[in-house]
């Protein structure tokens, strides 16, 4: 009996022995982690989600970047519903099953054999590392686990494990309750046990679901996310009616705004039917969009969170229903083809639904929506009505102007009848027009290249230069459409080919383009040797004789100085005469440019145009815009010739830009309580652009210290403009007595000739303070300063009553540099 007791005592120190190694390693005292025999470990590598078919028949799962939609969306609430409707009783459906939605897979890897041939166990819930806890708060996915880790999950290169979303977000406490609202962690617990016992664990290993270890470090996914965001308050959400439009505002949100991502807006007509097919991409994910064949599974409880909930309309128009929607209908489900509106920013606070009719009363839905999906659902208790407004463009022909747009650059160079155009037109209709690549292509040309047409409108000088500047590109594509694309590559390569062997081919045309070469450089070298390059004093001193003894100083010379150092310009010289060297290097040399930056208040000619006096109403730019803006302009000029003064030319180039909401259609022009509609807003951008040349009298400073620049200057002046209308794009009136919509359309879109001149005064600052001076041209300017200008710019087409004046007389004020 002793002996048996001995050995008893023996084996149960033995075994606590063996638990304390155990619990050491990651075993059931919740410490996380913990590797298996050898070092090995379990790595969970290549989440693979579920992707449902277009009919929604068949499934097929595909490993996705970690921060696509799909991946992100696969780990939402809609899809741990669908999870939940397809439990399938614990057994894993088959992979192109419609039950496989709201499952997903890892391949399970161990890194290592361990030499053991044992199972693994896997649950999901809430302390599950706790061996008294885990059987009364976690649930045992026995579908998820495998007989032989060693063979299983190294041998064969791992194995492909599946789980249902729904069993990990609600584990065993929450089991058939609806979807947890949980954000970021959700636990799968994989055990092993060395000896197989079903209740004790010598290694766990956890892992989130959602991400996995394959995941580039600069994944930001963070796995679960089951919580929709918080919509902005109901009560500060408006909808205001604009002209075939509806701009909604709302006030930002403070609660957990991080986690919003989009904002999507849903439309109807009254009678619940499309209005704009499908104008943006879906954002968001609801149930039945995801699992459609087994959404009857579900209880009307657990689809709660697509519950719409209203926002009021205060002071609704009295022509505007009240809205009730059918939770049975189409748009009341959030069906894709009412998407109607987007903007896919988390902080925005309003957002256009465009492209609608005015006098139609509309049904409008507005989501919240996080970047896994999740939405808040929020829809107006009225209809809204779009209505006619009346902007600045229509204010401005109502008072008489005659004013023209409507310009293209292809049309504007070549002509709008044009053989060149026309076989134009044909490349873009027959040849882009082919395919989705070559539509964009012409998109993009009418969106950006198209609209400078403005610039070489009404100028035959500006037309030849752009024939000139766009003839390759035409010739290009001219090619292209007469050869096809293989032709021209053909075409190409046979160029390459006659110019690589240009030597033999043409030696006398080369020879004749390198005669050609040689006299343009002599004829520019003069002009070359004029544009002397500053140099440092350090470069030019006499006295500096490193350059005949190869950097080395010469004891030999008699003007040598040991402690002369002309690297450390800032140090007391000893030598008077390199510091004479010095500043006779730091005197200033010609400048041959001078750039400008100036600002002034401008306000166009347009309300002078139609004999408007100030009072109180000035005209249609006054009522629309108010007064002056303070207008940014650029100057650049070469110095051409420098003796007594500097001639000078160059450009100049600035930017104006006027918003306002337009006026509400039908009301009285000149009325100092003129309504205007909120969220309708009009806008005028004007760029002035000229040609320029000037005169600077230099001769006070450059003789007599004194650093005042009287100049003047005047030239060509080019000023395109548009006006954007409040349904995003250019405004539009009828050419002529037509009506809409089947008038000719004189779009708001054009540019104005004439000229400008300015006189003014520069004030070289620098020569001020003379270590100003020496620090400005050691860093290669050789004047700074300010200078202010009277401006008087007629820019009215020379009088055309079809060119809007947009000139003015005004002053400006800025800084320039001379270099």
């Amino acid at each position: 009996m002793t002996r048996f007791l001995s050995v008893t005592v023996l084996l149960a120190v033995l075994a606590s022995s063996r638990l304390a190694s155990a619990q050491s390693t990651g075993g059931d005292t919740g410490t996380g982690g913990g590797s298996l025999p050898n070092g090995a470990t379990l790595q969970f590598q290549h989440l693979e989600v579920p992707e449902l078919s277009d009919d929604k028949k068949s499934v097929e799962f595909k490993e996705t970047e970690s921060n696509s939609d799909q991946r992100l969306q696969s780990f939402s609430l809609a899809a741990c519903n669908c999870a939940h409707a397809n439990r399938n009783g614990g057994n894993v459906p088959p992979d192109n099953s419609p039950l496989s939605v709201g499952w997903f897979s890892y391949l399970v890897y161990q890194t290592a054999l361990t030499n053991l041939h044992v199972q693994t166990r896997t649950f999901t819930g809430v302390n599950c590392t706790d061996s008294i806890q885990r059987p009364q708060q976690c649930r045992e996915l026995t579908y998820a686990e495998v007989s032989d880790i060693d063979n299983d999950l190294n041998a064969k290169g791992g194995t492909r494990i599946s789980y249902n979303l729904y069993d990990i977000i609600n584990g065993l406490l929450h089991d058939n309750e609806a979807c947890q609202p949980i954000e970021g962690g959700a636990t799968i617990y994989t055990f092993v046990s060395t000896t197989n016992n079903p209740d004790t664990f010598d290694f766990q290993f956890q892992q989130n679901a959602g991400v996995a270890i394959t995941d580039p470090t600069s994944s930001t996914a963070t796995g679960v996310d089951t919580l929709p965001p918080t919509p902005p308050d109901a009560n500060k959400i408006k909808a205001n009616p604009s002209d075939q439009s509806i701009n909604i505002t709302w006030t930002a949100q403070t609660n957990r705004s991080t986690d919003i991502a989009y904002f999507q807006a849903l439309c109807s007509d009254i009678n619940g039917a499309v209005v704009r097919h499908k104008a943006a991409n879906r954002r968001y994910v609801t149930t039945r969009s995801q699992c459609p064949a087994t959404i009857g599974n579900l209880s009307p409880a657990e689809l709660a969170p697509e519950a719409l909930q209203p926002i009021p309309v205060p002071n609704a128009d009295p022509g505007d229903a009240t809205v009730t929607l059918d939770p049975n209908g189409a748009f009341a489900q959030l069906s894709e083809p009412y998407i109607c509106g987007s903007t896919l920013s988390g902080t925005a606070t309003s957002l256009k639904i465009d492209g609608l009719e005015n006098g139609k009363q509309y049904q409008v839905i507005l989501l919240t929506i996080d970047l896994h999906g999740n939405y808040a659902a929020q829809y107006f208790d009225h209809t809204i009505t779009p209505t006619p407004v009346t902007d600045f463009w229509e204010d401005l022909h109502d008072d008489g102007s005659k004013t023209e747009g409507g310009l293209c650059l292809i049309n504007e160079t070549y002509g709008d009848d044009s053989g060149i155009s026309n076989g134009l037109r044909a490349f873009r209709d027959d040849t882009l027009g082919a395919t989705a690549a070559g539509r964009w292509l012409g998109r993009a040309y009418y969106a950006s290249l198209g609209k400078l047409g403005a610039l070489v409108h009404g100028s035959l000088a500006l037309r030849i230069v752009a024939g000139v500047v766009l003839a390759p590109v035409v010739a290009l594509a001219l090619l292209w459409h007469a050869l096809t694309l293989p032709g021209l590559f053909v075409l190409l390569v046979l160029g390459r080919l006659a110019w690589r062997h240009r030597h033999r081919l043409a030696p006398r045309v080369v020879r004749l383009a390198g005669a050609g070469a040689v006299v343009t450089a002599l004829v520019l070298a003069p002009g070359r040797a004029r544009a002397d390059k500053y140099e440092p004093y350090w470069e030019t001193d006499p006295l500096d004789e490193r350059k005949a003894s190869k950097g080395q100083p010469s004891n030999d010379s008699p003007d040598y100085d040991p402690q002369f150092d002309p690297a450390l310009n800032s140090l007391p010289q000893n030598n008077d005469d390199a510091i004479a060297a010095r500043d006779a290097a730091l005197e200033p040399s010609e400048p041959h440019w001078v750039l400008g930056v100036r600002v002034g208040p401008y306000i166009p000619d347009i309300d002078k145009q139609l004999g408007k006096k100030l009072g109180p109403y000035a005209g249609p730019y006054q009522e629309a815009f108010g007064g002056y803006n303070l207008v940014p302009m650029i100057d650049f000029e070469r110095v051409v010739w420098s003796g007594f003064g500097q001639v000078t030319a160059g450009i100049t180039v600035g930017y104006l830009h006027k918003s306002a909401a337009a006026f509400a259609d039908g009301s009285t022009p000149g009325d100092p309580h003129r309504p205007r509609v909120p969220g309708a807003t009009n806008s005028f951008t004007l760029i002035p652009f000229a040609v320029m040349a000037g005169y600077r009298f230099t001769y006070l400073d450059d003789n007599y210290g004194i650093p005042l620049v009287p100049y003047v200057r005047g030239g060509i002046a080019y000023y395109p403009w548009w006006v954007t209308a409040p349904s995003g794009g250019f405004a539009e009136v009828c050419k002529g007595a037509g009506t809409e919509p089947d008038c000719d359309q004189n779009k708001a879109l054009g540019a104005s000739l004439g000229v400008q001149g300015a006189v003014g005064l520069a004030i070289r600052a620098e020569s001020i303070e003379a270590s100003a001076a020496r620090s400005l041209r050691q860093s290669g300017l050789q004047h700074a300063g300010i200078y202010g200008e009277l401006s008087i710019a007629q820019v009215d087409g020379f009088g055309s009553d079809k060119k809007l004046s947009v000139g003015d007389r005004t002053w400006f004020a800025g800084i320039d540099f001379e270099f």
